[in-house]
């Protein structure tokens, strides 16, 4: 109902407008028109209307139409635009749980078991299972999708392994690559690390320069976050340091940066399964890291850039353990969690919501589903970003 009410507005407001143009100068000139509306406040309301009635307004006017293309607008609606939605991989399907109205529906099928999700700018890029009759063995192949728009593109690319990580970035003018990395192609052989970049605009892979010195936490359930030009992930050094490993696409290069000093005492003193780690943006320009310890939980920010000064957030105590990779969304001092939990007998998977607060925790579950192999996860932040 509200969706159709804006709807409404903005048409009569588009109407408003447009006949205001129509108005000679003297008309202008002698008093003003009331129903006049400037079209900074209109483009200004548009940003802030869901991305689905955007598409729908494509159609009012060729003004609308030349507006919803431009990048200029493209990337206001991203800033301004609060709507989120967690995507959930099970198989090869993508379900999304939508915040406003908790439902919880499947998007997507692609055929093909998913293997790895990453998001930025509201598009996605996925590694699918690919069978090959001729020579009877899996491969890997990968894609960018628009869950906004339902658009998917496949990158053509052969020989992927099934032990490669992907993040998606862009560089300072908005030019989108995928980062495919990994620490050794055990199933070819070849044991030696080894990154490149394929260029969305160019179609065109090539290499860059990685250290076998560190190793990526969670394997398939690989939780990235992407925040203006930088990928960021969970890793660890071959000690078992935590750290944050980052990719800068701008500059084409691998960075770590260090955890906040009182975390990096405490997992330093902890074992793997008595914690979790997980990262999630918040807003458009800051990272933040969520470490639980037993019943404690601290989340620090950062302003993303090159100086990184972590600052305490919040710390929680007296709640449930926080499952192995969560998606998470943090506003207004409030934990959203997005998580799913497997039963003792490892036959039924529980997908549930979390909401968690200093004073108070309240756990909704969304669905559940008979349990046959690991998924995955993602905030996803509802975009006009076209595929490349």
């Amino acid at each position: 109902m509200v969706e159709k009410s804006v709807e409404k507005s903005l048409l009569s407001s588009r109407e408003i407008s447009v006949s205001s143009k129509t108005k000679t100068l003297d008309e202008s000139s002698t008093h003003s028109d009331q129903n006049y509306i400037p079209e900074d406040l209109i483009e200004m309301i548009l940003a802030r209307v869901p991305v689905k009635s955007v598409f729908r307004f494509k159609l009012t006017c060729k003004d609308w139409m030349n507006l919803f293309t431009q990048q200029r607008f493209i990337y206001k609606q991203l800033k301004v635009s609060q709507r989120r939605l967690f995507l959930h991989v099970r198989g090869s399907g993508v379900w999304k749980f939508d915040l406003e109205t908790l439902q919880y529906s499947r998007i997507q099928d692609f055929g093909e078991e998913i293997g790895s999700i990453s998001h930025c700018d509201g598009l996605v890029v996925f590694s699918a299972s690919s069978y090959e009759p001729s020579t009877k063995t899996l491969s890997r192949k990968l894609a960018i999708w628009s869950c906004s728009e339902g658009v998917c593109a496949w990158i053509p690319r052969t020989g992927l392994s099934f032990y490669d990580f992907y993040t998606l970035g862009r560089d300072s003018k908005k030019s989108y690559r995928v980062l495919r990395f990994t620490h050794g192609r055990h199933d070819q052989g070849d044991f030696e690390p080894e990154a490149e970049l394929y260029d969305l605009q160019s179609h065109h892979w090539r290499s860059v320069e990685i250290e076998d010195d560190w190793v990526t936490l969670g394997n398939g359930n690989f939780g990235v976050v992407s925040i203006e030009t930088r990928s960021y992930w969970v890793a660890a050094t071959e000690e078992g340091k935590y750290f944050v490993q980052s990719f800068d696409f701008g500059e084409e290069c691998f960075r770590a940066i260090d955890l906040p000093k009182s975390i990096a005492l405490q997992q330093a003193r902890e074992r793997d399964d008595e914690k979790t780690v997980a990262l999630s943006p918040m807003g458009d320009q800051k990272l933040c890291i969520l470490y639980q310890l037993a019943d404690t939980t601290e989340i620090w920010i950062t302003q993303v850039g090159d100086v990184v000064n972590w600052e305490k957030y919040m710390v929680l105590t007296r709640h449930p353990l926080i499952p192995k990779n969560p998606s998470f969304l943090i506003m207004q001092k409030r934990i959203t969690l997005f998580c799913e939990e497997v039963t003792d007998n490892g036959t039924l998977a529980k997908i549930k919501l979390r909401q968690i607060a200093q004073a108070s925790f309240e756990e909704t579950e969304i669905a559940q589903y008979r349990y046959d192999r690991s998924t995955r996860s993602c905030l996803y932040a509802e975009s006009l970003v076209p595929v490349p």
